[in-house]
């Protein structure tokens, strides 16, 4: 029994080609055929008589009937989120009307209750000869979809009860060692359908944004009546729940911006915007760590060192300011989709973060573009040589060539092409240095920054005559 696997890969398999409404049509046609197989189908001539329910035993008979559970739950699914797509066309979701709100509640209320069969089933584990993974990933997909119908009643507590046990079963499966539990799977539930909901529902509940989606999870964890599945989360990740500390529930950027005195804050030219976005505030942090680590590095190399081994100490620098141009990104995506206007301060304050974050990846692009151009931006040409005899060997008298002297060794300079070539990199390195100031010209704010704008095209005008 592969619940998770499965799921996942009929969702992005038929979801992502032929949309909700082509789902709905393959879950139905393969619904049909496994019907037939386990001797559930209505024989012709006959009146349909309802789906009987699935029974342990059922399940140790034939594996099948986790198909059959399944796919009828998924169904119903895929009605529910066809119904929605129609009705959200046009609008956000929080304009559909009564009856096609209930008309959507009511088929993701069918997928839960098929989904609480298989739970059922899956339960009696000496019966049915399912493991404890199979146990918990069935119990992960019931609270997916109990999660997902309590989002569509607006029942926000209920909404975050139910995401929060999914987090916590998924998270612990990533530490199971059964080599059929796919960890990316996992991942993607996560990242894409538990995440995003447990942050909105935290919204909606007021739950400062400052809040790792860990806390948020522990916090709302149903515990009452759920031994068993809080055991096996202990078995397969013992700290998960231990290294999670409630009572302060901000990530460790927030942590260190309280031990300092205050939130973390952003200055941007005239601007100075305080930072309530954990994600941010983390990335940022790490950006402050690599560049200081950075400036220690290029300080601390006694000697010549070599371009390329300079520009390489760029890499960690650069990768953490892309993850707080990332995360940027995202908090001003999720305030988009809440409905939140251009005009709201929260929306302003990151369009600010985001102005300042993507400058300050440009100027490290541009900073390692200028230690592999060279010394002086690359100003000053550096000529080489290279080993080689720059003349024949002396001849002796009777016409043969004289040994050259152990240990001797001489030079040429270097040839028109190597220099040629030398000069091409350089000129690329350029292009990507304008590239990059012109791309600052098109962030926000920076067009209207008279100030700006005249050292960009000072600086824009210096590397062009370099190029």
């Amino acid at each position: 029994m592969d619940i998770t696997h499965y799921i996942v890969s009929h969702r992005n398999k038929n979801v992502q080609l032929n949309g909700y409404n082509g789902y709905y049509t393959h879950a139905s046609r393969e619904l049909a055929a496994i019907r037939k197989k386990v001797g559930r189908s209505t024989p012709k001539g006959k009146k349909y008589a309802g789906a009987l329910p699935v029974s342990a035993e059922d399940v140790a008979s034939k594996p099948e009937f986790v198909s059959l559970l399944l796919l009828t739950a998924e169904r119903a699914w895929a009605q529910a989120m066809h119904l929605k797509s129609l009705r959200t066309a046009t609008g956000p979701t929080e304009t559909l009307a009564s009856s096609a709100r209930k008309h959507i509640v009511s088929r993701l209320q069918r997928a839960c209750k098929i989904s609480q069969q298989l739970l059922a089933a899956l339960s009696d584990r000496e019966t049915s000869h399912s493991t404890e993974e199979d146990f918990l990933e069935a119990h992960a997909y019931s609270s997916l979809l109990v999660g997902g119908c309590e989002f569509e009643r607006r029942r926000w507590k209920e909404c975050l009860r139910a995401y929060a046990m999914a987090w916590m079963v998924y998270t612990a499966l990533q530490g199971s060692i059964s080599e059929r539990i796919r960890k990316e799977d996992l991942k993607d539930l996560l990242s894409t359908v538990v995440d995003p909901s447990l942050r909105y529902a935290a919204y909606k509940m007021q739950i400062p944004r400052s809040h790792q989606i860990s806390a948020i999870a522990l916090q709302f964890l149903p515990r009452d009546g759920n031994d068993d599945v809080l055991s096996l989360i202990n078995h397969l990740k013992p700290n998960l729940m231990s290294d999670i500390d409630p009572a302060k529930a901000a990530s460790p950027a927030s942590k260190a911006a309280e031990a300092d005195g205050g939130s973390r804050i952003v200055t941007w030219r005239s601007r100075i915007v305080k930072i309530e976005d954990a994600a941010i505030s983390q990335a940022l942090g790490d950006v402050e760590e690599a560049s200081a680590k950075l400036s220690r590095l290029l300080d601390s190399s006694a000697g010549p060192q070599l371009a390329k081994g300079k520009a390489a100490a760029y890499d960690e620098v650069l990768s953490a300011s892309q993850d707080a141009v990332d995360a940027t990104k995202h908090a001003i995506d999720e305030l988009g989709a809440e409905g939140v206007g251009s005009s709201d301060a929260r929306m302003q304050a990151l369009q600010v973060t985001r102005t300042a974050v993507n400058y300050g990846l440009i100027g490290w692009r541009v900073g390692r573009n200028r230690i592999l151009a060279g010394e002086q931006d690359g100003a000053v040409v550096e000529t080489s040589t290279t080993k080689g005899l720059t003349r024949k060997k002396p001849l002796l008298a009777e016409g043969k060539e004289a040994p050259m002297p152990e240990g001797t060794k001489r030079r040429k300079a270097e040839g028109r092409g190597r220099l040629v070539g030398r000069l091409r990199e350089r000129v690329v390195l350029y292009d990507g240095i304008l590239q990059s100031i012109d791309s600052i010209k098109e962030l926000a704010g920076v067009a209207a920054d008279e100030p700006l704008m005249t050292d960009l095209q000072a600086k824009r005008s210096y590397f062009q005559a370099l190029k």
